[in-house]
């Protein structure tokens, strides 16, 4: 009985030792799955991170490209403008100075036009000196209005200045003339005291 209890004991023993070992493998291999779970799971999220971090940064350059494209553009269209304006600046500053000289190239010969024809023509000689004449037959009737005109203003005001004097005079006269009497009738009224 002693060797069946024995025998019994080594083979709980056994199976205990079994057990643990199955547990052991049956926890080792829970670890591992959870090991590996977690490892995908971890590869997953590195997987979606790298993938958003490519995406995020072919973005930002794309939009950095689109930037310094409209930059580029705008600098070209402002440089163009310029170009434009100093182009249209240096025209006019020609068709000025062209404008003026065409000017004054068709004063000069409507002047010498306009000598020779009243050299040559009796007929225009004659109303050109006519228009002369009238002209300063104007400029002379002008004048002495003008004269005339000045002349009767200051008149006007001279006779004004007299009266205003006569005026002042006859006052100064009616005045002088009752401070001698006040002064004759006080010397005269003090000698008699």
């Amino acid at each position: 009985m002693a060797t069946a209890t024995k025998a019994d004991g080594d083979g709980a023993s056994a199976r205990a030792r079994k057990g643990a070992a199955t547990r052991k493998r049956n926890a080792a291999g829970k670890a591992a799955r959870q090991t590996r779970t977690s490892a995908r799971a971890t590869a997953t999220t590195a997987r979606h991170g790298a993938q958003a971090t490519r995406t995020s940064a072919r973005r930002t350059a794309t939009e950095a490209e689109q930037a310094a494209e409209a930059t580029v553009a705008a600098t070209e269209a402002e440089t163009k403008l310029r170009v434009s304006q100093v182009q249209q600046l240096a025209e006019r500053l020609m068709l000025v100075q062209v404008g003026a000289g065409l000017t004054a190239r068709d004063n000069v010969v409507s002047t010498v036009k306009g000598i020779r024809d009243t050299a040559l023509n009796p007929t225009a000689r004659q109303r050109r000196l006519n228009r002369y004449e009238q002209r300063g037959t104007k400029a002379r009737n002008r004048f002495e209005r003008q004269v005339r005109s000045t002349r009767r203003r200051f008149e006007r005001e001279l006779r004004t200045a007299r009266q205003d004097l006569g005026q002042q005079s006859s006052a100064l006269g009616s005045r002088a003339q009752k401070l001698v009497s006040d002064a004759q009738h006080r010397i005269g009224g003090g000698s008699a005291a």
